[in-house]
């Protein structure tokens, strides 16, 4: 049975040794976890192949996680509210709303493939609701967004989002004296927003 908590902790009364533990398992696990990504490959296929599989495996990883997520933010869509006129006051949900992008999330291969990423704006909003239910909230929110008229960003294939991810970022990279990036519903035929379109 649980502990009730202590009068002015939130944690209960176990939370001091709790938080004493943990650096110690932390760096206790280290070189747990440098043996088996680095060592072991080294041990069982040899150095020269090894450590070369291991460096190649944790860059591959790294891109993609990197772009997973640099392309729900990094973005037109999610990047353009200094020239957007906000119709409410600036607030959580409607600044997760405004700041995210959708992607490829209709279909169960790129929803297990980027492990629900495609699902960003409902992830920010009920952050520890399973990946899997995702889908189940999604139309919910984007109906609750066109009522209240407030942007729904998605793109509708991960390479919609990869593209226009990269265009803002080579743009970022081109001027330096520049305004965001708009998304213009007239000329971006790769997006769709519940937002009524004000170009």
């Amino acid at each position: 049975m649980p502990q009730p908590l202590e009068p002015g902790s939130d944690r209960g009364p176990s939370c001091g040794n709790r938080i004493l533990k943990r650096p110690f398992i932390l760096l206790a696990f280290k070189p747990v976890a440098l043996g088996l990504w680095y060592v072991l490959p080294g041990l069982l296929h040899g150095w020269a192949y090894g450590a070369p599989l291991s460096l190649i495996m944790i860059g591959v990883t790294g891109l993609l996680v990197q772009a997973t997520f640099a392309v729900n933010h990094q973005n037109p869509l999610a990047m353009n509210h200094d020239q957007r006129p906000s119709r409410h006051a600036r607030d959580w949900g409607i600044q997760k709303m405004e700041t995210t992008a959708d992607f490829s999330n209709r279909h169960w291969l790129p929803l297990l493939f980027f492990g629900g990423l495609g699902y960003q704006i409902e992830h920010h909003l009920f952050p520890t609701l399973s990946y899997s239910q995702l889908n189940e909230v999604a139309p919910i929110v984007e109906e609750t967004c066109r009522e209240f008229q407030t942007p729904y960003h998605y793109y509708p294939t991960i390479f919609n989002a990869f593209h226009a991810h990269y265009r803002f970022l080579k743009r970022l990279g081109q001027e330096t004296d520049w305004e965001p990036p708009r998304a213009n519903r007239t000329t971006d035929e790769n997006w769709r927003s519940t937002t009524p379109a004000t170009d």
